[in-house]
């Protein structure tokens, strides 16, 4: 590892070069990160739970009723209210039987049909979130706009799945690297241990950015055992 750090460094012209160039990735990093803050954004992650969901068929029967939370946050940097957001609704292919609006916001409001719930925001601040439970038969789908950035996006998407897998292989790989190097009286391990920290860190801080806080994903939609059966919070 160490001599293919040397070999980056000769490679773009020398250690003042390589301190050089990590200065101005930072910098363009640190622009983008303002750059991505500057705007109005929306994201929603959800979860559904089953009474009966012991039962595998249980959960593939459209009359059944079911239970999901859907979490709502601001993670842009701008209040977000009425003007910017367009569109704000969530549509089920059944009835809707309830709704509830748990950690009540003074800015939210919602109003409910047969099939379909009309959500109006005045005002959410930024890192501002809330959750609407709904118990409701068949399945459920959110749609919204966001003027700026247009549809809100679910959290979670595959590709961050994608990326967290790249990051656990390099992570094997790196601690049987360092494994592998503790006898090696020429070796640095250190640098490898460096190295997986820094991903670490710059992994969790993408995810601080693009999506919700796991804190508050494991607070309201987390169930309380593997048969999703009911969640582990009740309000």
């Amino acid at each position: 590892m160490i001599e293919n750090i040397n070999y980056l460094i000769d490679l773009v012209g020398g250690k003042n070069n390589a301190i050089n160039i990590l200065y101005f990735s930072a910098g363009i990093l640190f622009s983008l990160y303002l750059y991505f803050r500057s705007f109005c954004r929306l994201v929603y992650s959800s979860e559904r739970v089953c009474e009966k969901g012991r039962e595998i068929e249980n959960w593939r029967d459209e009359e059944n009723q079911y239970t999901t939370r859907v979490l709502f946050y601001n993670n842009g940097g701008k209040t977000l209210t009425s003007t910017e957001i367009k569109k704000l609704e969530i549509n089920s292919t059944n009835d809707i039987l309830s709704v509830k609006l748990l950690e009540e916001l003074k800015g939210v409001k919602f109003g409910s049909s047969n099939r379909r719930i009309n959500i109006e925001i005045e005002y959410l601040d930024s890192s501002k979130f809330f959750v609407l439970e709904i118990e409701h038969k068949g399945y459920i789908e959110v749609e919204g706009r966001i003027s700026e950035t247009g549809e809100i996006l679910r959290t979670e998407p595959r590709y961050w799945v994608m990326i967290n897998c790249i990051f656990m292989v390099y992570f094997i790989y790196s601690t049987f690297n360092i494994l592998f190097q503790l006898n090696d009286p020429n070796s640095n391990p250190s640098i490898n241990i460096f190295l997986i920290i820094g991903s670490f860190v710059a992994i969790r801080f993408m995810h601080s950015l693009l999506f919700i806080p796991d804190s508050v994903v494991d607070k309201y939609l987390q169930s309380k055992d593997k048969f999703n059966i009911e969640f582990r919070n009740k309000f």
